[in-house]
């Protein structure tokens, strides 16, 4: 019935139903390649205190390589919290990158301040710097997924004249560099009957292409773009759905390492009709899912024991025992209190960490928010201990205060809160903790104004 390809291998076949049909998802099978087990995805990275040097354990320097790192996190991370609140912020970190990577300076930077535009819903600010507009004429420098965005634009109309030439060109170059973005919209396009121009491959090749390019190489993050070819499967518009293709994807993904992958092998048997179980195999994944350094929960061992299907010794025997959930144990602890030079991980404390490093230089920029300086006492507590830098902590404190960091102002509470005997920094702290929970509405402070 089906015509089996290979993720490695992506070879012509015929379409099932005639073409006029085509608007019902196609019939394909796309299977994972048969790989030998690795922990690919699960490789893990150089961890700032784990790496020796001549100088000792953890003496780094923050290279221009990881100062870029820590930037374009920084970049992502606070669009997704709140591009508007943080514009100024973000719009100064991508100048910084610009200066520190020359591939991305010049139409990398344009793109990237039409997103932060777009992400902080400045609309008219961005309709009248033009900035979708100027990146028209550089549309050959752009990126595969550059073009795709640009394309949308220009056929949607979003804030310049819709141009839908223009935005199949765009469309059509991103597919002939391998975009499986761009890809998939064609074959969403074909499916509902519209014909992109410069575009003969038949819909079975497009969707084939489309999944050979999500697929990809095989890199940390093959297991992520797996189970994006999973879900395919299981949502049923572009292929017909296919819970087992979908199952073989997570496998496939789990063999490659991928925690999470693994375990939702271990719920599909769990999940499973009598007929499809294979406790044999769940057990396998189960077994690689803590190898991988699955975290058993509540929830996940109260799956295992509602099955019925493996004994409570033998999840304990896999996953090791839950010492979180022994209320034998003492709770309380001294231990916490000791102003220790080793953390549980056997790592040496560096007093200048790499992070510590990227924080003091955001902290010379104007645009840098409270939040910077909140982190940069965390860090110093972190690294010098609670009582050694307390008075370092404070005053990077002040500063997240005065710029109006919620963090920081109930971090300062917590500090000044151990001066019980001066009225001055009592009230003080009461203040802060009461102005983050009226104007910012954190609850947590509140048990910490009980306590007071």
């Amino acid at each position: 019935m089906f015509r089996k390809i290979s993720g490695l291998s992506i070879g012509l076949f015929c379409a099932l139903m005639p073409f006029g049909l085509q608007a019902r998802p196609l019939a394909v099978e796309f299977l994972p390649p048969y790989i030998a087990e690795r922990d690919l995805c699960n490789a893990p990275g150089a961890r700032e205190g784990e790496v020796h040097t001549e100088h000792g354990l953890g003496d780094l320097d923050l290279t221009d390589e990881l100062r870029l790192n820590f930037l374009i996190r920084d970049i992502n991370r606070l669009q997704r919290q709140d591009a508007d609140r943080w514009f100024d912020f973000i719009d100064a970190l991508i100048t910084r990158r610009a200066q520190l990577d020359e591939t991305f300076s010049g139409v990398g930077e344009e793109f990237s301040r039409v997103v932060l535009h777009l992400k902080a819903r400045r609309l008219d600010e961005l309709r009248d710097r033009n900035l979708i507009g100027q990146l028209r004429p550089r549309a050959d420098e752009l990126s595969n997924n550059q073009r795709l965005i640009l394309a949308r634009y220009y056929r949607d109309g979003i804030l310049v004249p819709a141009d839908l030439p223009f935005a199949q060109e765009m469309l059509r170059e991103a597919a002939y560099g391998g975009n499986a973005r761009a890809l998939t919209e064609i074959a969403r396009m074909q499916m509902r009957g519209e014909m992109l121009e410069g575009w003969d491959a038949p819909l079975d090749l497009t969707v084939t292409l489309a999944f050979g390019g999500l697929l990809g190489e095989l890199t940390p993050s093959v297991c992520k773009r797996a189970e994006r070819i999973a879900q395919e499967y299981l949502k049923g518009d572009l292929v017909v759905a296919n819970p087992d293709i979908a199952y073989a994807w997570r496998k496939f993904a789990a063999d490659m390492g991928g925690v999470e992958a693994a375990w939702r092998v271990v719920e599909y048997h769990l999940n499973a009709d009598a007929d499809r179980k294979n406790l044999d195999e769940m057990r396998i994944y189960l077994r690689r899912a803590a190898q991988l350094g699955l975290s058993p929960d509540d929830r996940i061992t109260s799956q295992l024991l509602a099955s019925g299907l493996i004994p409570a010794q033998e999840i304990e025997e896999i996953l090791g025992f839950n010492f979180s959930q022994d209320r034998r144990r003492v709770q309380n602890s001294i231990i916490p209190y000791f102003d220790l030079g080793v953390r549980k991980n056997d790592v040496v404390v560096n007093k200048d960490s790499l992070r510590l490093q990227y924080l003091r230089e955001l902290s010379t920029m104007p645009e840098a928010p409270g939040f910077v300086f909140a982190d940069l006492a965390k860090e110093v507590i972190s690294r010098k201990g609670r009582w050694a830098g307390e008075a370092e902590a404070m005053k990077l404190l002040e500063v997240a205060v005065a710029r109006r960091d919620e963090t920081g102002m109930q971090m300062l509470a917590g500090l000044l809160i151990r001066y019980r005997d001066d009225p001055v920094r009592i009230n003080r702290a009461e203040n802060l903790l009461l102005d983050t929970v009226s104007r910012f509405g954190m609850a947590s402070s509140m048990r910490r104004l009980e306590g007071l």
